[in-house]
C-alpha cells in the first residue's frame, strides 16, 4: 500500500495508480496512533432504514397521530430521507418533525394536542417505545444480514486483540434485535462483543458523544485509542467531539452529507476488503469513495 502523503513532488509527476484510485492523501503525518478498540453504531451493523420507516408509520397508526385531526400521519420515503439528511444532534426524527410541522393529536392524550413540555415528552416517549418494539419485531420476522465487511472486520479485530463494542442511543430492545440479526442469535450476550451501550428507557436522555465516552470507559481504553464506525454526519461529529477517530460507511440516505474530519468515507467495509483492521491500526490513508481521485501527467 502506497502512502501518498509521503510521496515527493518528483514522484507524483506522471504517476497514475492502477489500483484503489479513490484513496486520498492525508494532511497529517505518517505516524500511527495506537488502536485498541473499534466501536460500531447499530446503523453500521445493518442497513434497515426501510424498516425504521415502516415502524414509525406503524406507531403513528397505533396512536392515531394526526396533524389535522382527521388523517393519520404517515411518512413517505421522501419525507423520511429528508429527516435523516437534516437530522440534528440530540433530537429524534419525530421530535424534529413535530417541531417543524406542529404537534399532533394522539390517543396518548385522548385526542388532545400536547401543549406543555411534559406532555410533549410523554407523546414522544410513548411513540418511540412502540416504534422500537415494532422495529425489533420486524427485524425478527424479516431478518436482515450484516452489512458487507462487518463480520470480516469484527473477526480481524478479535485476531488482533482489539476490543469491540456497539454504541447506540436507541432503546435496548431495538439494539438487541439488530445484534441478533447482524451477529446471530447464538452469538451470546451482547452478540459476543466486549460492550454494548444503549438507552434503557425512552425517558433516559444522553448525548451520543457521552455514550461514546462511556463505551470507551467500559472497554478500559482512552477515546484516542478508538475508531468509530458510523453512518452519518451526526455520528461523525459526536465521535470527533469524543476525541475518537471515525470512518463513515454511508447509506443511500446519508451519501450526500458532508463528512469533514472522517478518516474514511465508504459505502461499506467491504468483502473483499475496502478497509482492513491492519490499515486502521497503521492509520496510513484517508479515503472517500465518492470522489474519483486520479493523479495524471497534466503537469508535464
Amino acid at each position: 500500500m502506497i502512502n501518498q502523503a509521503c510521496l515527493s513532488t518528483r514522484q507524483v509527476r506522471g504517476w497514475c495508480p492502477a489500483a484503489r484510485p479513490r484513496v486520498m492523501p492525508r494532511r497529517s503525518t505518517c505516524v500511527a496512533r495506537a488502536l485498541k478498540a473499534i466501536i460500531l453504531s447499530d446503523g453500521a451493523l445493518i442497513e434497515a432504514e426501510d424498516l425504521q420507516l415502516d415502524a414509525h408509520n406503524k406507531a403513528f397508526e397505533h396512536f392515531q397521530v394526526s396533524l389535522d385531526g382527521h388523517l393519520t400521519l404517515q411518512w413517505s420515503d421522501r419525507v423520511f430521507r429528508e429527516l435523516i439528511q437534516r437530522a440534528e444532534q440530540g433530537i429524534t426524527w419525530m421530535h424534529a418533525y413535530f417541531q417543524r410541522h406542529g404537534w399532533p393529536s394522539t390517543t396518548i392524550l385522548k385526542g388532545e394536542v400536547p401543549s406543555s413540555a411534559e406532555d410533549k415528552m410523554r407523546v414522544l416517549q410513548a411513540i418511540e417505545e412502540f416504534k422500537s418494539a415494532a422495529y425489533a419485531e420486524m427485524l425478527q420476522e424479516e431478518g436482515t444480514e450484516a452489512r458487507p465487511g462487518v463480520l470480516r472486520v469484527i473477526s480481524e479485530a478479535r485476531e488482533a486483540g482489539l476490543k469491540l463494542a456497539v454504541c447506540s442511543t436507541a432503546l435496548r430492545t431495538e439494539v438487541a434485535a439488530v445484534l441478533a440479526n447482524a451477529l446471530g442469535s447464538d452469538s451470546g450476550p451482547n452478540g459476543g462483543l466486549d460492550a454494548v451501550t444503549t438507552r434503557d428507557s425512552s425517558a433516559e436522555r444522553v448525548t451520543h458523544t457521552t455514550a461514546l465516552r462511556n463505551t470507551a470507559a467500559a472497554l478500559g481504553v482512552e477515546p484516542k485509542e478508538c475508531v468509530v464506525v458510523d453512518v452519518d454526519k451526526n455520528g461523525l461529529e459526536c465521535a470527533l467531539k469524543a476525541g475518537m477517530r471515525c470512518i463513515v460507511t454511508y447509506t443511500a440516505n446519508t451519501k450526500a452529507q458532508a463528512f469533514p474530519g472522517a478518516e474514511r468515507i465508504i459505502a461499506e467495509l467491504g468483502f473483499p476488503a475496502s478497509v482492513t483492521v491492519q490499515e486502521l491500526q497503521q492509520a496510513r490513508i484517508a479515503q472517500d469513495d465518492r470522489v474519483d481521485f486520479n493523479i495524471t501527467n497534466r503537469f508535464r
